[in-house]
């Protein structure tokens, strides 16, 4: 874990800290991975609670993300899916699902994806 925050600082580093200006502490956080029953305790701490589903159809994160959240969790994985059991039971905590398009991605894909799309939707990128 200590390696993961050393490389996502350096990297920040690297890119002129573009990310640091956007968020209300130096660096965005990245924390261990957690059970999926602490996930269902954490809606109160973000302002908005966002979960990657394969299933979903309609919705893809330009529409999912609201611009004016201060923060925001974004959950990703795991590899194979989520159980519809599991959506549902994040989305009766608030959570809203989007769509990564039609292809399906590897956990560590599909976070980066979602880390990229997330910074050019917020005017991070190009």
């Amino acid at each position: 874990m200590k390696r993961t925050v050393l490389m996502a600082l350096l990297l920040m580093l690297y890119c002129g800290g573009a990310i640091a200006a956007r968020f209300p502490i130096p660096y965005p956080t990245i924390d261990a991975p957690v059970e999926f029953d602490r996930l269902l305790k954490l809606d109160g701490e973000f302002d908005q609670v966002l979960v990657a589903y394969e299933d979903e159809t309609g919705v893809g994160l330009d529409k999912a993300l609201k611009q004016d959240a201060r923060s925001v969790l974004i959950v990703v994985g795991p590899e194979g899916g989520f159980e519809p059991a599991e959506i549902e039971a994040l989305k009766s905590v608030g959570a809203a699902s989007f769509s990564l398009g039609p292809r399906r991605l590897r956990a560590e894909t599909a976070a980066v994806t979602v880390a990229a799309m997330t910074l050019g939707l917020l005017g991070d990128l190009g």
